[in-house]
Order: structure tokens, then C-alpha cells, then sequence
């Protein structure tokens, strides 16, 4: 994000990561019990409380203020280290650890959220909540972009940051698949590794910006204490559900293996938009290992936190997952679709997720979950459905408030596209179309074939992307399809900026020789005309139908920072990299990092030339290499 200015909405929490995806058969175990301590939800000052509630208030002031804990040295060498590795100057991280040690102030417990320009409204009523709840843990606001912490001056026992000024994201939506979108979540994850490392308070929750809390976390998460960390539930109900652990069918396959819940004993689902870690070696030996698979899986489509997550978890079994309860921690397809199941007393917190991003602060507000900070009241709720519509399947949000039906739409025997397909693509690649739209995301596929960036083949095309783009939008209703690339035994890529044409199976009936080499033509004179117009133009001509067209643009300027760089003028055929890569040149964070790319001129424009040619299948791969001074 440039500095001084705001992203929009794209509502990039860490739980879409994480939510509806399977963990491997580990440690974990269920604590889906009734808290034995929660917070008074009565309107009382603090002197007219009953004795139960001064107890617990009184218990999380031992929890929140805890002299027993003895705050670690840290390594700030290794601090730096990890930073580095996460793209975070050494300033930054500074910055960070000191805005770390205010808000511990070597006490027991403190509350952290990360949050961009796009939630910046959400994360403080968030704030404003704890307030009223009431919550009276310190507050950490992890800014990612500039000018965003003056938003939190002067509220009480918050410290605010900001970090990646320069670089956090853009105005411009940011597309789940795209490079741009890994940037963001694993900047998000590289923040929270080093507040996990730290180690400078006993306990550490961590909240998305689209939570409200009704109650105390911190006495809450006190109950369970045999975990390094404990997860909020993000499982969607059964629409007939008569009980809040009566989980929809779907858990019969996704979610955690060992940790059954309900009464059809069917698989817990995670979220990590509201979990607390514990400071211990072993959450920062996991979040460590997540972030180095995560940095590692940069270019692999699809491999994100959850995926770096539930590997660093193979190699890291001794780490005990918990899951809390859902009727204490309420995800958004409990509260909105299935408030009557909701105890009146006992609501720790309610997060606004299973629903589109513009829909999140219309539907808090119509819920009364939105605090007027110049007349702030506890946040309570009322245990009957709300004025909520849901999609057929009872899962995701559609519309809150007058607009909304009180029932939800019909739940159709099968899921099957209603509308006309849209224009077939004819560029190679894997193409996806969404007849009813992406409820969960603010992901734009419902008018036009999209492109997703960077699938191999077609099985992963109409197998695997199909079924994450099912679990990340929350719909039956995706439709894939996939347009071969070029063989790759095909004639060497042209190098030279122009549009070319490329007939396997010849043209007999003209004269055009472009059976073994690709021929340029001159018709064409950018990208789209060239590969959406040249083939259908040159196989209707020679009668043909394998015409292929590839367009080269002119090379980008280099780059000015050191490093080693690669620039691929036709793409990268066996193993595609998200965006558009005849645009710019790519840092080889690779060869800097395994074959001394960034200080060895021929091994960057040479031996890692070589290399990348081999795995992309292509001959010109063009590197660039800057010396640093």
C-alpha cells in the first residue's frame, strides 16, 4: 500500500485460510465444554456486581496482571532474522518488538489483531467492544500499510504499529490466487510468527478485525489450559439444527479427523480468525515452520497458511490443537442463520465471517453489534432469528436487514448453473465461472470466465481448484474449465517484442511455413488481438485447428535493487507463476537464497538461467543481475 493512503475492503483475515480444510490425525482434542468462567453480561457498575461477577472479575485481573510470569531474554538477532525472512527491515522490527513489550508489560495476557486500511472501522468497534464487554487485557493494533494508527490514538491500553509501510497491499481488490493475495497473508503471518517468538506475556489471543466480543476472552480461554493453542469453530450447522454442535453433513469429510462433535459425531473446523497461543517453544517451533513452508510455497497455487499449517503440523506432532465451543465463540453462519440456538447468557464474542466483505459492517449494525463510542454500551443480543437472509444451502449471509427475507432461499435437490455460460476464453490456462457468485469472498467470477493463476494440468484444473474454490467461497456452484498451453516439445520460444503464430500440423492449403519454428506476423499489435484473434484467424486460413499465437512484450526496465532477477517473456509453461509475468521481473529468491544468486553474477545469469529454462520448459528465461553499491 503506498503511504498515506487506505486499501479498500478486501477482508484478507487469516481465517479464510484456514476455515474447511482438513488437519492430519495429530494431538489434537476436544474442548468443546461450558466455561466454568465467564464474564458478567449484566448492565451493573463494578460496585453493584453480584459476588459472582466481582470473582470474575477479579480472576481476570490475575489473569490479564500476572506476577508469576518472568518474561524470556529474546534473541533480537534471531528476531531480525525471522523478519528478514518475512521482507521486514530491521527498523520495522524493532518497531515491533518495542510495541510488543508495551503491550505485554510483563503481565499475563494481552489481545492482538492485524488489520490494513480495508478494516480499520471494524477493528476498532472490535476495540470498543472489548471496552464495554467489559475486557481490561492491553491491546495490540498490528497496522499493515501507513497512517493507519492514528485511527487508535487515545484509546485506553492500546498500542498501535505499523509495519510494511511502503509495500502493504493496493487499492486495487486484491484476487485470491494471485501473488499479490500470498503478499498479503503471509505479511499477516510473518507479524503474528514474531509476536508468537517473543514470548513477552504468558498468553496471546489474537482477534480478526471483524469480531465483536460480548464477554471477556480472557477468562474465557482460561479454562482451558493443557493447549499451546485453542481455535475458535468455524463449522456452518445442519439447517434443520436443533443444537449448536449439530454441524451440516459436509464435516462427515472436512475438517479435523480426531476432534468429533454433535450428535452425528462429525468433524470440528477451525478458524484462525480468533484462537490464543500460549508463549511457549512450541507455538513459535509451529508458527516458525508454517512461515518457512509458507515463504517456500511463494509461486505454488493454492499452498497457503492453512496448507504451510497443517504441513509444519506433520513435522511438528508434539503441538496440541484445541477447538472452543461453538455457542461461546460464535462464527457468523451460528449467529445469523441459527440465533435461536444461542444461549442468552454466556456469548463470548461473534465474528462477522460466512459472508460477502460489504456486507460485514451492515449486518453488525443491524445486529446492535456496533458500539456508539460517544455513548458505548455492553453489546447483547436477543436469542431469535434475526432479519437475516441465507443461500440455499444455509451456509453464507446473503442480505441483513429490511432487505432481507426471514427465510432462506429453497435448498435445490442439486446445485446447477441457472444462467448462460459466458464467452469461452481461447488463451491457455485454467479458467473458472461462478453462476451464483462467490457468498464468502469479494471474488468476481459470476460474468466472465477468470483466469486462475498458476494450475499445471487439467486434472488440477477441474479437480483441485474447483473443489478450493467450493470450501473458499462457500458454493457448489463452480464451474472450471482448462485450455492446453502449447506442447512443450514445441519450437523455441521468439524472444524479439511482437505477435507469433506456431501450425504443429502444418498449412498445407497456403503457403506459411510455421510448422517448426514460430513466425511472426505483423496483424497484431498487442497481447489480447494476438492470442485471442491469431489462432482462430490463421486455422480458419490453412483449414487447420491447432494453430497456437504467443505474444512477446517489450522488456520491462531492470531493476535497481540489488538482487538477482529473471524476466519471462512467454511465461513459464511447466510451472506457471502467478500474474503477468512478461511485465516485470521476479527477484530469484530461490537461487539468492540455495545457490548464491544474490552476490554471483554467473550464477545468477548463468547457472540459474539454466535452471529455470529446465523448470519452465522454455529457452528464454533473461536475468538480470545488480550488484549491490
Amino acid at each position: 500500500m503506498a503511504a498515506g493512503r487506505r486499501v479498500s475492503c478486501t477482508c484478507l483475515t487469516l481465517s479464510m485460510l484456514v476455515a474447511s480444510h482438513q488437519v492430519p490425525p495429530r494431538v489434537f482434542d476436544n474442548v468443546d465444554r461450558e466455561a466454568d468462567l465467564i464474564t458478567d453480561h449484566t448492565s451493573e457498575s463494578p460496585d453493584t456486581l453480584s459476588e459472582s461477577g466481582l470473582r470474575k472479575q477479579a480472576r481476570e485481573a490475575d489473569l490479564i496482571v500476572d506476577h508469576t510470569w518472568e518474561v524470556p531474554d529474546v534473541d533480537v538477532s534471531h528476531f531480525h532474522q525471522v523478519a528478514q525472512i518475512g521482507g521486514l527491515s530491521d527498523v520495522e522490527a524493532d518497531r515491533l518488538i518495542d510495541a510488543i513489550r508495551k503491550a505485554a508489560a510483563e503481565m499475563g495476557t494481552f489481545i492482538v489483531t492485524v488489520t490494513d486500511g480495508g478494516m480499520l472501522g471494524m477493528a476498532l468497534n472490535m476495540i470498543h467492544s472489548l471496552d464495554t464487554a467489559p475486557c481490561h487485557a492491553p491491546r495490540l493494533v498490528i497496522g499493515l500499510g501507513a497512517n493507519l494508527c492514528p485511527t487508535f490514538e487515545g484509546l485506553p491500553i492500546t498500542t498501535c504499529v505499523e509495519v510494511f509501510q511502503e509495500e502493504a497491499g493496493s487499492e486495487d481488490e486484491v484476487a485470491w490466487g494471485s501473488h499479490e493475495y500470498w503478499q498479503v497473508v503471509f505479511r499477516k503471518h510473518v507479524v503474528l510468527t514474531l509476536v508468537g517468538m517473543s514470548q513477552m506475556a504468558r498468553h496471546v489471543i489474537y482477534a480478526d478485525p471483524d469480531i465483536v466480543f460480548l464477554g471477556s476472552p480472557v477468562t474465557y480461554f482460561d479454562t482451558e489450559k493443557s493447549y499451546d493453542i485453542i481455535f475458535s469453530p468455524n463449522n456452518m450447522l445442519d439447517p434443520n439444527a436443533t443444537r449448536v454442535d449439530d454441524v451440516a453433513d459436509t464435516y462427515e469429510t472436512r475438517g479435523m479427523e480426531n476432534i468429533l462433535i454433535g450428535p452425528h459425531n462429525r468433524r470440528a473446523d477451525i478458524n484462525t480468525g480468533l484462537f490464543q497461543m500460549k508463549s511457549n517453544q512450541n507455538v513459535a517451533d509451529l508458527m516458525l515452520k508454517t512461515m518457512e513452508i509458507f515463504r517456500d510455497q511463494e509461486f505454488v497455487h493454492g499452498h497457503y497458511q492453512q496448507y504451510s499449517l497443517v504441513k509444519a503440523l506433520d513435522e511438528l506432532p508434539y503441538v496440541k490443537i484445541g477447538v472452543a465451543g461453538g455457542d461461546k465463540l460464535v462464527n457468523g453462519n451460528v449467529f445469523w442463520g441459527h440465533r435461536e440456538l444461542l444461549p442468552e447468557d454466556g456469548v463470548i464474542s461473534i465474528h462477522a465471517n460466512w459472508m460477502p466483505c460489504q456486507l460485514k459492517i451492515p449486518c453488525l449494525k443491524e445486529a446492535n453489534l456496533w458500539v456508539d463510542p460517544n455513548n458505548p454500551q455492553r453489546l447483547t443480543f436477543t436469542p431469535k432469528r434475526m432479519v437475516a437472509r441465507m443461500d440455499y444451502r444455509y451456509a453464507t449471509v446473503e442480505e441483513c436487514g429490511e432487505k432481507a427475507a426471514l427465510e432462506p432461499s429453497a435448498i435445490p435437490e442439486t446445485a446447477k448453473p441457472t444462467t448462460q455460460a459466458p464467452a469461452r476464453p481461447t488463451e491457455p490456462g485454467c479458467y473458472l465461472w461462478l453462476p451464483k457468485g462467490c457468498p464468502q469472498h469479494n471474488f468476481h467470477a459470476q460474468d466472465d470466465w477468470r483466469k486462475t493463476e498458476a494450475t499445471r494440468d487439467r486434472p488440477q484444473c477441474t479437480n483441485e481448484v474447483k473443489d478450493l474454490f467450493k470450501t473458499w467461497c462457500g458454493t457448489n456452484q463452480v464451474e472450471t474449465l482448462y485450455i492446453a498451453p502449447p506442447p512443450a516439445n514445441g519450437p523455441p520460444e521468439p524472444s524479439a517484442p511482437g505477435c507469433y503464430v506456431w501450425m504443429p500440423g502444418g498449412c498445407e492449403k497456403q503457403r506459411f511455413h510455421a510448422q517448426s519454428a514460430w513466425r511472426q506476423t505483423t496483424s497484431y499489435t498487442d497481447q489480447d488481438s494476438c492470442t485471442n484473434k491469431a489462432p482462430e484467424k490463421y486455422n480458419r486460413w490453412c483449414d487447420a485447428r491447432d494453430a497456437f499465437a504467443v505474444w512477446v512484450a517489450a522488456a520491462p526496465e531492470p531493476p535497481q535493487e540489488p538482487g538477482c532477477f529473471a524476466w519471462f517473456p512467454t511465461g513459464c509453461k511447466l510451472n506457471p507463476i502467478s500474474g503477468n509475468l512478461s511485465t516485470r521481473w521476479i527477484r530469484d529468491g530461490w537461487g539468492e537464497k540455495h545457490a548464491g544468486a544474490s552476490v554471483d553474477k554467473v550464477a545468477c545469469t548463468e547457472t540459474r538461467k539454466a535452471a529455470i529454462d529446465e523448470w519452465c520448459g522454455i529457452a528464454n528465461a533473461q536475468m538480470v543481475f545488480v550488484e549491490d553499491g
